[in-house]
């Protein structure tokens, strides 16, 4: 189903759900044959093919992936948010999803539908990260510039800090 009224509708190439066991057994020897960056833990030792698993029942929680190219035309989309038309989703749409949901007291952060929000001078930019053993992710947005930065890596925590580190400089 995600394929049909996601990834297709979005043209999303190299992004899909389920790191199924097909794709492993291709991959052995050779991860880059599907995309796939080599996994490494925290203290920099790789661990291949023992990192891409099938996460069962909690899937949801982490069996998604994507490429650079593709999360970029999600930042895409949601820039059309001011466009009278959108081929995917309404602005009305891509609009209430970026909106406010929750403001801190201080309204420095809170939250939106799906996105952290975070206050950098005069933008509330839109954070979305996303990790599991061996990747990390990390989407920046600041919808008012139009403008997104996109960070994967093949180690946990090393998109969230390249990502947070562009958006200040």
């Amino acid at each position: 189903m995600i394929t049909k009224v996601v990834t297709q509708p979005l043209g999303l190439s190299h992004t899909g759900v389920n790191i199924t066991q097909d794709i492993m057994e291709e991959s052995t020897g050779n991860l880059r044959k599907h995309y796939l960056a080599e996994p490494y833990l925290e203290n920099f030792t790789s661990c291949g093919l023992a990192c891409l698993r099938d996460f069962g029942w909690s899937n949801p929680s982490g069996s998604m992936y994507s490429s650079i190219n593709d999360l970029a035309k999600i930042c895409s989309l949601m820039f059309q948010y001011d466009k009278p038309s959108s081929n995917i989703l309404s602005p009305t749409t891509l609009r209430e999803t970026l909106l406010p949901k929750y403001l801190m007291p201080d309204r420095e952060g809170g939250y939106a539908l799906t996105w952290e929000l975070y206050r950098i001078g005069d933008y509330m930019i839109r954070t979305k990260r996303g990790d599991v053993k061996g990747y990390a992710s990390e989407l920046i947005m600041v919808p008012e510039l139009k403008l997104g930065i996109v960070v994967l890596a093949n180690q946990v925590e090393h998109a969230q800090y390249a990502a947070q580190r562009s958006i200040l400089l």
